[in-house]
């Protein structure tokens, strides 16, 4: 009977809070995590706060309607009343009838505490959690759940609790009045110390957890419950880092918009991160891990190993090591990081590195009308010229040339002798660059003008000789006194035929041997025979070293009678140039010097180029201003050279007398 009555009190009290319509202040805490230590709190979060609410307009539905507009899912949200230390899980209406019953006793308030744990997600993580101890007051299923990475809650550590070593599960009941203990050391839950600054804290929460910075947290990283991180790729840069430090091959069984779940890939380990995304914000947080490897060992083949990764991590490297090939870099990698490269993987990986540090090729390409802006301003004298094509509505770039006012005036005081050849570009976009050199007044190369083009065309080189014939003053008075040399390359020769008719052009012996070759005529003989050809001074001993080379191969012969000898040998060469030069040497050492930019995106690689010659010219201009004598010093070594040889032909002074008798 007092138990019939006892319920009658209640239902009276409930239709009395109901009929007079009292109005009840609502706190309703979300965006946390309950906490069950040794009493119940809402931990870390955020607080919502409706005033003056009508009793009769509160309900099931009212409670679920304000959690949807927080942003929770109504599937997995669980919605708590707090009253005199007890919990109270709301399911139906007649248990928000009890809650506003309690709400009149203290003063009409209800405190509900909002957790949005998903069950299926506890249950995929199959984390093994002990039976909970205590006596229940409700005959009610308990559902005993594990901290999962994969809840929509909000979870955090305080910093300032001294009992976050600890481990328990986080229990949700599904009764009113539970009071227990808990033993597991399967999971890492969070334990909570005081929520005193709740109110205080901002929007995300992140006030009360430790807050992940990847400049000083990733190089002694160690993950916690709690770390709470900017973005995914943030987290996975540093699970990586992780994995290459302590040897690990780290999987990714799940990965979506809302949660993360790493574990180690060796059989058996039960080595696990749960992460997920922070409701209301682009941050997310570990919910959950089991920090411990068990029975796995250092991963020598790591799937993790990726060129990108490899990339990224070394770049630096890389960058203060412009010279490793692949086999070096590798070997590299492998000694410092522990774990097998692949030949292949790395030298993807350097190409990727470079193209990290330098940019992408397009934007690149977008600069160039800024840069030549640029060298206007500063050398106004300068000649930068930029073609484009138009393509799809649109101006792309097509060739570029460069001539420095300082090679203008140098080339001047050079000798009537200028070397034109081209060397393709090692980056993404390809292309060719032209280059053209002279030789100073002291034997040493002279860098005149360069120009990046699409190909080995007509159309470029003659675009390219137009304008250096400008630039260089290269005027049809003065073109029989200049001579050009160069290799056969496709175009080259009927652009000089349509830009420089009248100027002398040779050819580069060395090149002729390489065509030679091709055309099945090979041997060291044939070779010898050939640059004895080259080499011979006079007509007569021309005609001699063409006869052996013909005894040696007629077939041999005829392909050279094809020929000019003006083009390749010293007896026919023109005297006005005072040019004796077989080979196009100049130019190839000046292209050897630009190995360095040629890899590289076309902003960094006319900028390599430039820092060159400059530096190039000021240390010849600093050692030109320290000589003491009118001719330059490689001349006067050759000249002592020559002077020492003439000598053997002096007569002596009793045959100059019996030459004057005679």
């Amino acid at each position: 009977m007092s138990s019939s009555a006892g319920q009658m009190g209640i239902a009276a009290k409930h239709l009395q809070a109901r009929n007079e319509c009292v109005p009840m202040d609502i706190f309703i805490y979300h965006n946390g995590v309950i906490s069950m230590q040794t009493e119940y709190k809402y931990m870390g979060g955020d607080v919502e706060i409706y005033e003056s609410v009508p009793s009769k307009e509160v309900c099931l539905q009212f409670f679920q309607d304000k959690v949807k507009a927080l942003g929770y899912s109504e599937i997995g949200a669980y919605i708590y009343d707090f009253a005199n230390g007890r919990l109270n899980l709301l399911q139906t209406d007649n248990d928000v009838e009890k809650a506003l019953s309690n709400g009149v006793k203290d003063g009409q308030m209800l405190e509900i505490w909002v957790d949005t744990m998903d069950v299926n997600d506890l249950i995929e993580a199959e984390v093994k959690v002990d039976e909970p101890k205590g006596e229940w007051k409700s005959e009610a299923e308990v559902e005993v759940q594990p901290l999962n990475m994969d809840e929509e809650g909000d979870v955090g550590v305080s910093m300032e609790s001294e009992s976050v070593k600890t481990e328990h599960p986080v229990v949700k009941p599904n009764m009113k009045d539970p009071e227990f203990e808990f033993e597991s050391e399967s999971v890492k839950s969070i334990n909570f110390s005081d929520d005193a600054s709740l109110m205080e804290s901002d929007n995300d929460g992140d006030s009360k957890w430790p807050i992940f910075r990847a400049a000083t947290d990733m190089k002694d990283l160690e993950f916690t419950l709690g770390m709470t991180f900017a973005t995914k790729q943030e987290f996975r840069e540093a699970v990586q880092s992780y994995g290459f430090k302590n040897g690990k091959d780290i999987k990714t069984p799940r990965n979506d918009k809302e949660r993360v779940v790493v574990e180690c890939a060796q059989p058996g380990c039960t080595w696990r991160i749960g992460l997920r995304k922070v409701v209301n914000s682009h941050s997310w947080r570990i919910l959950n891990m089991v920090d411990m490897h068990q029975g796995c060992t250092w991963a020598w083949e790591n799937s993790m190993v990726k060129a990108s990764v490899i990339a990224k991590r070394w770049a630096k490297e890389l960058k203060d090591h412009p010279d490793w090939m692949m086999k070096k870099f590798r070997d590299a990698v492998c000694r410092k990081e522990g774990f097998y490269v692949s030949d292949q993987q790395a030298y993807r990986a350097i190409w990727r590195a470079k193209k990290q540090r330098l940019g992408d090729d397009e934007d690149n390409f977008k600069r160039i009308w800024s840069y030549c802006a640029e060298m206007s301003r500063t050398n106004s004298k300068t000649k930068c010229i930029v073609k484009t094509i138009a393509e799809n509505g649109h101006d792309r770039f097509l060739r570029m040339y460069i001539c420095w006012e300082a090679s203008k005036l140098g080339f001047k005081h050079c000798r009537p002798l200028i070397g034109v050849d081209g060397c393709h570009l090692r980056c993404a976009t390809c292309g060719l660059i032209l280059t053209t050199v002279s030789v100073d007044a002291n034997d040493s190369i002279f860098p005149l003008a360069y120009a990046i083009v699409e190909g080995e065309k007509k159309e470029a080189w003659s675009w390219f000789l137009t304008l250096l014939k400008a630039d260089l003053e290269i005027t049809e008075d003065v073109q029989a006194g200049i001579c050009f040399i160069s290799d056969k390359q496709k175009g080259l020769v009927p652009a000089f035929v349509d830009v420089l008719p009248a100027v002398e052009h040779k050819f580069c012996v060395r090149h002729l041997h390489a065509n030679m070759k091709v055309a099945g005529f090979q041997g060291k003989a044939l070779k010898d025979a050939l640059w004895a050809c080259a080499r011979a001074t006079t007509l007569n001993s021309y005609n001699e070293c063409l006869r052996k080379l013909r005894a040696l191969d007629e077939d041999a012969y005829q392909w050279l009678g094809g020929k000019s000898p003006s083009e390749w040998c010293r007896s026919h060469f023109p005297t006005h140039s005072h040019c004796d030069m077989l080979v196009n040497n100049i130019c190839e050492s000046f292209n050897s010097s630009l190995l360095a930019a040629r890899d590289k995106p076309i902003i960094e690689c006319l900028e390599t180029i430039r820092k060159m010659l400059m530096s190039k010219f000021f240390e010849k201009r600093q050692k030109a201003a320290g000589w003491k004598i009118q001719i330059c010093p490689t001349i006067v070594g050759k000249l002592k050279k020559v002077e020492k040889e003439a000598a053997g032909y002096l007569e002596t002074q009793s045959d100059f007398f019996k030459f004057e008798v005679a």
